[in-house]
């Protein structure tokens, strides 16, 4: 019996032994059979125009991620190369960006990051079938372009009514609220109508959405029209520098700071540093100084150090998941850069991109479901002595 306990033990060791042998020869061959000398991956997003700051923080994060992992020994043993295609916020450019790549042979693209570009450019890429990781259109544009993109935040719907409710939650004296909109892209829009359906839905007073227009060195105008709809409480999609001047504007003329709350990806440096001594208490759905992971903790001091010590400009944490899923999906599916197998090899990573099981990103560890991510946080922060600290975080049911 003990012979053949022993026979049994041994089978099993060397049964052991020759599966790590057959893995780790697989892993050779994914590193042996790529043709390619470096993976080209094209990225498009805005550098000019009215959004450029925080095309200028997501531009810094990409080069330091890019000479990250090559000094790491590349992606599958080579080397990154990428070049940035200048969107400007312009759909016409966005396109002609995502045909740029297409003719490259682009085995997939970062970006473009919002509705308004994805629109332009993902009709292009969805005939080519080339996959567009993108990580911030909204949930509607993703679910339209299904399966040629993907969208890593919380659900659209569910973050204007998560967000909106929280806000209420911890400042229940609330009873009416305006949006004030500056018109410079159609995400904003769409979040700024979510929190007036949500408001609705709670029973409390929407009372529509201002107009804010782009450059004006006084708002005192709009600011007096948004209080006289009645309401007494404010939500603003708007570049950080406008923002920071209706919040001026609305304090120094009797508003409450804990009754305005801007939008998610508009806050950042800009807004704190023009701000000073009016936003104690104003809330937002993203915070520019809190570091959820040590991962975030780690790259948010480095670019901190690399500007003076102002953090970086909303959802630019997006572009270090994209980069990571795109290293992900090479590697873990064998990808060659072989171009006679480029149809092949862009469907590999379109199809292991739109599931994924527990990706860790940079601001948090989430499922991700046909192309959506499940199991996102949402969470509600406050400014306090210019740092925007926690207030409160959950998982939404039906999370992974």
């Amino acid at each position: 019996m003990k012979k053949v306990g022993g026979a049994i033990v041994c089978c099993l060791v060397l049964g052991l032994l020759l599966m790590s042998v057959t893995m780790g020869t697989a892993y050779g061959q994914s590193k042996s059979n790529v043709v390619v000398k470096e993976w080209y991956v094209p990225t498009i997003h805005y550098l000019t125009g009215p959004m450029a700051g925080i095309g200028a923080d997501r531009k810094w994060l990409e080069e330091r991620l890019w000479a990250e992992i090559n000094a790491a020994g590349g992606i599958a043993g080579k080397p990154l190369v990428s070049d940035i295609c200048d969107s400007a916020l312009d759909p016409t450019k966005s396109a002609a960006c995502m045909a740029k790549a297409i003719d490259a042979g682009a085995l997939c693209t970062c970006g473009p990051t919002n509705d308004m570009e994805s629109k332009a450019a993902l009709p292009l890429a969805s005939r080519a079938g080339i996959f567009v990781f993108s990580g911030a259109c909204t949930t509607t544009v993703a679910k339209q372009f299904f399966p040629w993109t993907i969208y890593t935040l919380s659900p659209t719907e569910e973050g204007v009514k998560y967000q909106m409710e929280l806000w209420r939650k911890h400042e229940p004296t609330i009873k009416a609220m305006v949006g004030l909109e500056e018109p410079i892209n159609p995400q904003m829009h769409v979040l700024q109508d979510g929190f007036q359906q949500t408001f609705k839905a709670m029973g409390l007073g929407a009372k529509g959405i201002v107009t804010v227009p782009s450059g004006m060195a006084d708002y005192s105008a709009v600011v007096v029209r948004a209080i006289g709809t009645g309401a007494d409480a404010f939500t603003i999609g708007a570049t950080g520098e406008v923002s920071a001047k209706l919040v001026n504007e609305l304090v120094s003329r009797g508003v409450n700071p804990r009754h305005i709350y801007l939008q998610i990806g508009n806050i950042g440096p800009e807004f704190l540093d023009q701000c000073k001594g009016h936003d104690e208490g104003v809330y937002s759905g993203w915070s520019p100084t809190y570091a959820s992971t040590p991962e975030f903790a780690r790259l948010s001091k480095l670019f901190k150090d690399a500007h003076g010590g102002k953090p970086w400009s909303g959802l630019t944490v997006v572009t270090y998941d994209m980069i990571t899923m795109i290293k992900d999906a090479i590697e873990k599916t064998g990808i060659t850069g072989d171009r006679a197998k480029l149809k092949e090899e862009r469907l590999k990573i379109r199809d292991y991109a739109l599931n994924q099981k527990q990706f860790h990103g940079l601001d948090a560890t989430y499922d991700v479901v046909n192309g959506l991510a499940v199991g996102y946080p949402q969470r509600l922060f406050r400014v306090h002595n210019d740092e925007m600290p926690l207030v409160e975080e959950f998982i939404p049911k039906g999370a992974h």
